[in-house]
């Protein structure tokens, strides 16, 4: 069985990989079969087969375990478990049919035909956290959380066993209890085979969100004073009979330090100028607990917009409780509102139960059940969450699914936060020819509103208006776990008005029965209820001051067809009717029906009937307001692209429209259609057959965007005149400037012909860092402003934008990455002429240069930034890209050998700033991304030649640098001086004069700290050969030795001997060592064990022996081995048989008593020996 652990790893000189001691627990994984899709390491060594008998010296009763020896030495004995097996089975672990670990020692017994007393068995609790992969997280109640890819559990690690051989282990009927699988014992591939469908689940993405650190990074902040933007919007038309119509607007968009100024002038006709009128005007600074509004704007208090236009100052100061930062001061009552709604959400499952909570795609938090059977998530902030609930932990199960959606009270303060609000202005009224309008009556108000508790708010306040004192009042109610939702706000009357008050709510008694409900004084009023007493059966009653609306409804469900079946009666406006509603849907194959219909009890109807086969649609209506309409559509047929048929009628007018969609274009926001149209009305018809281009069918939001042509040419024969059609629309010509013109020379009434020409001018300037047109309308920097980007390639590397450097335009949308998150599929980028804008809220962002976007040879001297954004203005990001180059070359030795693995630097003798490349094993090197420069060259504190590289011309880059170093030979200083150096031997013995196998010796050169290392051989000898001159100390572990230091000088001999002698007993030093003891079994290759054969293990790195000879069974013990790696050799008189292994390793993984079998071939020794 150990063969299989210890495989043949090389030949001849070569020194492998060492290869681990059997007791050292493999981690070789297969990869997958079939298509599970699993991806796993090939092993190299095949799995094990039944164990024989152990060696006659074996003693089963010797720990295993290091850990557990340990406690040993200190008297202490762990708990055993008494019905555990006591034999020692070498097996494997396999997942369904995958291996996972070859050579787990576990406790067991079977009969070569079956495990016997499986359920007490014992698997060690490392071999299961290392095939399970588990991650172990100890949490505060002692337990520990196991998590996996497909599997999180929570466990009480007082179930393990501690047992002697073993250390801490679990028996199988304890792994059944505690993990959600199946397990048996396979004794044809000797392996325990677990079994779930958790066990081969990948690691997948959980979408949590990558916090956006800002520390460090050199902080950008936005202009304190500048005009941001200034808006002229022009719309102009001349009409056949010479009519000429112009109007526009004027708006300017400024940043006055923390605040931010907007005015909007009206313009009904340009040709007028005394018709111009201020139509806004505001100047606000709106902060996350305070705003300043100056201008016009809402009133707070209820019935306040019915009093006129007013224009003031607003005063608004949050305690406890933040608003976002921006946004517009036009509305106070938004400005009051908490917008970040902090919840705690909770619910119930079962024990075990892995429960996630999800909100906008993103994990927010996670817990497993414990025995309350209830979960909790608090201080989450959102609205809309998902909850999965894993039953036991299990990932890979379909988890179960709820939907959490709560419905913001957005007046509905934090407990103990309150806000404080008032306001001092004047009513306008608009007047013609007043380009100001007239002002009248002061107005003067405040106002407090409280979070007496997460679930009420109150608030209270008074009014001075027009001569006249008022007051109101207001609460808010709505609690997570309530079903009601209420808000009732008042004003107090006076002597010329009445009260008056407003209230709207909501009561969900259960999931299938809830109630809403609106009102106020000017007699409005509605409530809604709905209700269902039986599944699918649904009854809805509406009542308000127009009238009420009774209907039931039921829900059928069928062989794949589904059925509702509605009744009901209403009464609204005088009008009152009952009536019947029904709908029924069914798909069979590739085909499929839609139908519904209403009848009313006064005669009225409606039918709609739709048929889909594949790609086809055909749809007929026909209501009781004699309106019939039919439509057939085609979608990706090979004939036609998306064509549409449709028909209406309604009395005498008549619209037959048939229209195919073609898509010739690559550009999504270009489409073409050919139609045909014929209309009726009354005696007159026309029929009109077209082409139409619409070039920005996607972009017709923003004039700026129109980047393309759109007409549409065709002819038309009417009634009553006939002719072409023609009409044309420019794309931005410059500076949102667009014509468009239109010609008809057939229409169903009239004789004449009539045309059309237009102006369309949205002139958006950017006057900050010069002027530039903008694609954001000036108005839009009240609420916010943007990062304005600008790479630029800096040629003469100062550092700033010159004149002739060009900004960085070419694919700059995978360039830029915000928040962590890449923008290379944003919509909402523009680009203008001096950079790129990036719209961002008010607040403080990171900024991060993808590499995927940098020019080829250019890369940013900064990579990140933190850049802060205020409405009223862009930040102005100055992204400066310096040229590089990539120098690729060969380093070779004073014998013109490539050299691998050695680090070259290049350090620039500018800015000191170091680059680095490794040499791969033919010597090869890339030093990437090298600004333009002088550069020192150094591989370590060695000799190099040339040592100095110079980047000046990035057309003289060389591309095949060759690199010489020099590298000492023993007796040379790294500049090839020689150095003499001299041999210190001699044997180390205890104070008992005993000899010390196996123990390391170090000599510490004291002025350079380097360390000489020898370990004694079976007679206690140690050597340091070429020692340097100096003095040095003598270390022997902890242990005081004598003596304690040498010195060697010019004067000493070229070899020295020196004894030494440990202040302690052999038996002190080998339990301080911690040295190995190495067992094992020698066999040829025909199975047959070799006895009086001799194993000799020899160091590497040392060159140390350790002898042992084979007795009759073919068991050998060596002892007192140090870590290491080892060259495994057997002798059988004078040959040297060639061995499998080769080779040992020792180290801090391996157990105190190791054990290697070894096989040799006796038909094979090796050559020359």
């Amino acid at each position: 069985w150990s063969e299989s652990i210890l495989p043949s790893v090389g030949t001849g000189e070569d020194v492998p990989q060492a290869t681990n001691s059997d007791n050292i627990t493999s981690r070789n994984v297969l990869p997958s079969e079939g298509g599970s899709g699993e991806s796993r390491t090939t092993p190299t060594v095949p799995p094990p087969t039944k164990p024989e008998n152990f060696p006659s010296d074996y003693d089963p009763s010797k720990p295993i375990s290091q850990d557990l020896a340990r406690l040993q030495l200190l008297g202490l004995s762990p708990t055993r478990n008494t019905n555990a097996p006591e034999d020692i089975l070498p097996v494997g672990i396999k997942f369904n049919r995958y291996d996972i670990l070859f050579g787990v020692l576990v406790k067991g017994r079977e009969d070569g035909t079956q495990a016997l007393d499986f359920e007490q068995w014992l698997i060690p609790y490392e071999s299961i956290i290392e095939a399970f992969g588990f991650t172990v997280t100890p949490l505060p109640n002692g337990n520990v959380q196991l998590r996996s890819p497909g599997l999180v559990k929570e466990f009480d690690p007082k179930l393990l066993i501690a047992d002697i051989n073993l250390g801490d282990a679990l028996s199988i009927a304890e792994i059944r209890r505690q993990f959600p699988l199946e397990v048996r014992f396979d004794i044809d591939s000797y392996a325990i085979v677990f079994e779930g469908s958790w066990l081969l689940k990948k690691g997948s993405q959980t979408n949590k969100e990558r916090p956006v650190i800002l520390e460090g990074l050199p902080r950008v902040t936005p202009p304190e004073y500048t005009i941001a933007g200034v808006s002229q919007n022009v719309n102009s038309s001349l009409t056949r009979n010479n009519t000429l119509r112009n109007s526009g607007s004027t708006t300017i968009s400024a940043k006055l330090g923390d605040f931010t100024f907007q005015t909007r002038i009206a313009q009904p006709d340009l040709a007028n100028f005394d018709g111009a009128y201020l139509q806004d005007l505001r100047v606000q600074n709106l902060n996350t607990t305070q705003d300043h509004i100056f201008g016009n704007q809402s009133l707070f208090y209820p019935g306040a917009s019915n009093s006129g236009e007013f224009w003031g100052y607003s005063y608004v100061h949050r305690f406890g409780y933040q608003s976002q930062r921006g946004g517009s001061g036009r509305d106070l009552n938004l400005r009051l509102n908490n917008r970040d709604f902090i919840r705690t959400i909770q619910g119930k499952a079962p024990q075990g139960s892995l429960v996630q909570i999800w909100g906008a795609g993103v994990l927010l938090d996670e817990v497993l059940v414990d025995q309350t059977q209830r979960y909790t998530f608090p201080n989450v902030q959102g609205n809309k969450f998902t909850i999965l609930s894993y039953p036991n932990g299990n990932l890979a199960t379909t988890p179960q699914r709820e939907t959490r959606v709560i419905e913001p009270l957005y007046q509905q303060l934090p407990a103990g936060s309150s806000a404080i609000f008032s306001s001092v202005g004047t009513w306008r009224q608009r007047q013609p020819d007043q380009p100001l309008g007239s002002f009248d009556g002061l107005v003067t108000g405040v106002g407090y509103r409280y979070g007496v508790s997460n679930d009420v708010t109150v608030g209270v306040g008074g009014v001075y208006d027009r001569a006249q004192i008022r007051g109101f009042a207001e609460i808010f109610y709505t609690h997570p776990h309530s079903p009601l939702t209420f808000t009732l706000r008042g004003l107090s009357g006076n002597a010329k008005e009445t009260s008056s008050f407003s209230f709207d709510g909501s009561w969900k008694f259960t999931d299938n029965f809830n109630m809403a409900w609106s009102g106020n004084t000017q007699g409005f009023w509605r409530m809604n209820t709905s209700i269902e007493p039986i599944k699918n059966i649904r009854l809805q009653m509406s009542l308000s001051d127009r009238g009420f609306n009774f209907k039931t409804s039921s829900n059928l469900s069928l062989f794949g067809a589904s059925a509702n079946l509605a009744l009901g009666y209403e009464d609204t406006n005088n009008l009152n009717r009952a009536f019947a509603e029904t709908s029924v849907s069914w798909r069979w194959g590739n085909i499929s029906h839609n139908f519904d219909s209403r009848f009313e009890s006064d005669g009225g109807r409606r039918l709609r009937s739709t048929w889909k086969w594949n790609n086809w649609e055909l749809g007929l209506t026909n209501s009781y307001r004699q309106f019939t309409s039919s439509s057939f559509n085609v979608q990706d047929s090979q004939v036609w692209k998306n064509l549409t048929f449709p028909v209406n009628s309604q009395g005498s007018f008549h619209d037959i429209y048939l229209v195919n969609n073609l898509t010739r274009h690559k550009d999504s926001a270009v489409k073409d259609q050919i139609y045909a149209r014929y209309l009726q009305s009354d005696d007159h018809s026309l029929f009109v057959a077209a082409w139409r281009h619409d070039g920005n069918s996607l972009r017709t939001q923003q004039q700026l965007d129109r980047t393309n042509w759109s007409w549409e040419l065709g002819y038309g024969f009417g009634s009553s005149s006939s002719g072409a059609l023609v009409s044309v629309t420019s794309p931005n010509l410059f500076a949102g400037l667009s014509l468009r013109g239109s010609y008809s020379g057939a229409s169903v009434q009239g004789t004449g012909s009539n045309f059309s020409v237009g102006l369309v001018w949205n002139l958006n300037l950017n006057l900050q860092d010069g002027i530039t047109t903008d694609k954001k309308n000036a108005s839009q920097f009240e609420a916010a402003g943007g990062i304005l980007v600008q790479p630029f390639y800096d040629q003469n590397n100062n550092g700033v934008r010159d004149r002739n450097e060009a900004i960085i335009t070419e694919n700059y949308r995978p360039l830029l990455m915000l928040n962590n998150r890449s923008l290379k599929e944003a919509t909402n980028l523009s680009l203008m002429g001096n950079g790129i804008i990036i719209p961002a809220p008010p607040g403080t962002h990171r900024l991060d240069l993808d590499p995927a976007g940098y020019p080829i040879e250019w890369e940013p001297e900064q990579k990140a930034y933190a850049v802060e954004v205020a409405p009223g203005a862009y930040t102005i990001v100055k992204v400066p890209f310096i040229q590089t180059a990539t120098v690729q070359g060969i380093l070779r030795n004073q014998l013109g050998n490539p050299v691998n693995g050695a680090r070259i630097e290049a350090i620039n003798t500018t800015t000191q700033k170091r680059y680095f490349s490794i040499t791969s094993p033919s010597g090869i090197f890339f030093l990437e991304n090298l600004p333009l420069g002088e550069y020192k060259l150094n591989v370590g504190d060695f000799n190099i030649t040339p040592n100095i590289l110079q980047l000046q011309d990035p057309e003289l880059i060389p591309n095949n640098l060759q690199l010489q170093v020099f590298i000492p030979r023993s007796g040379q200083t790294a500049r090839g001086e020689e150095v003499p150096t001299y041999t210190v031997s001699g044997y180390l013995k205890d104070k008992a004069q005993e000899d010390l196998k196996g123990i390391k010796v170090m000599a510490v050169h004291g002025e350079s700290g380097k360390t000489f290392t020898s370990i004694t051989d079976i007679q206690g000898f140690f050597q340091f050969p070429e020692l340097i001159p100096g003095e040095y100390q003598i270390k022997v572990g902890d242990f005081i030795v004598e003596p304690g230091k040498f010195i060697i000088d010019s004067s000493s001999p070229w070899e020295n001997q020196i004894n030494l002698q440990v202040n302690a007993l052999k038996q002190e030093l080998y339990a301080a060592a911690n040295n190995y003891i190495v067992r094992g079994l020698l066999r040829d290759e025909t199975g047959e064990k070799l006895s009086e054969v001799n194993v000799i293990l020899t160091e590497v790195e040392t060159n140390q022996k350790s002898l042992s000879q084979t007795n009759s069974l073919g068991a050998f013990t060596i002892e007192n081995m140090p870590m290491g790696k080892y060259r495994i050799e057997v002798e059988k008189g004078t040959e040297k048989l060639e061995t499998s292994p080769q080779y040992l390793e020792i180290n801090d993984d391996s157990l105190l008593e190791s054990t290697v079998n070894i096989q040799v071939n006796l038909n094979r020794p090796i050559a020359g020996l």
